[in-house]
């Protein structure tokens, strides 16, 4: 109840905005040997993906300045691996720390996993660099 009374405190009245920027994290994750015709786990560069992200934004009818902004992408958040013991946001972390870089921290930014059937971003099980480079891109993708 506390949260509820709080929210309605700093409520205030906003315009939303819907868009949809180009980004692309991943790759479709299956191939299908064109010999044995058993399917794999492998980066397949001409298999289906979605090659954006959805964004919907909610700005200051006051300042018209952005309040929050919510992004939508289809790619598993995978590429720091399961083998490094430890916990990751992955790409969607990076791409919402930038998105607060620029636009500010009292920004409410929030990513939404899209629908990703077979997509894992790339590159797959690597480091924790490339997951924030991947996500720095889509933040940018998204500004």
């Amino acid at each position: 109840m506390e949260s509820v009374r709080e929210a309605k405190k700093v409520a205030e009245p906003v315009t939303l905005r819907v868009g949809r920027v180009d980004a692309q994290v991943g790759f479709n994750r299956r191939v299908v040997d064109s010999e044995t015709g058993y399917v794999r786990m492998s980066p397949n560069k001409t298999g289906a993906v979605v090659p954006w992200g959805n964004v919907l934004m909610a700005d200051s009818e006051h300042t018209g300045d952005p309040i929050a902004v919510l992004l939508e992408h289809a790619a598993h958040p995978v590429i720091v691996p399961h083998t490094t013991g430890l916990t990751s946001a992955d790409f969607p972390d990076a791409a919402v720390a930038r998105i607060r870089e620029v636009l500010g921290s009292h920004v409410i930014a929030m990513f939404a996993q899209g629908t990703a059937g077979n997509i894992n971003d790339f590159p797959l099980r690597s480091t924790h660099e490339k997951a924030d480079k991947a996500g720095k891109n889509l933040g940018d993708a998204v500004l």
